[in-house]
């Protein structure tokens, strides 16, 4: 699984080369958060998740593996309200809890 995801990210790239060249001349006059901003993005949205994905993919299968992306927005929710102060809405917190139950659900239905 971890060299499929390898396949995909650099095939990734190909519709990107064209922009390459102006995006290497905006990094190069972009300040320091502009880039630690975007190493950010490379690190933990690209190869951290690529790579827990394919390692729970190993570990489970694939329809028990994708229930838990449903726990993404969560995870996005409290991370924006410990790092960023943003405070959430009930209705985003209803639907996180409603997300929540049903990877539950899901996941204990499996197990029987």
């Amino acid at each position: 699984a971890v060299a499929l995801t390898a396949w995909i990210l650099l095939l990734g790239v190909v519709p990107l080369l064209p922009v390459l060249p102006n995006a290497a001349t905006a990094l190069l006059v972009a300040d320091g958060d502009v880039i630690w901003a975007v190493a950010f993005l490379a690190v933990f949205s690209t190869i951290i998740g690529y790579v827990s994905w394919s390692t729970a993919l190993k570990r489970m299968s694939a329809g028990r593996a994708g229930s838990f992306l449903n726990c993404v927005p969560l995870a996005a929710t409290a991370i924006g309200f410990v790092m960023l102060g943003e405070v959430p809405t009930a209705t985003g917190l209803v639907g996180g809890l409603l997300a929540l139950t049903g990877v539950i659900v899901v996941n204990a239905a499996k197990g029987r």
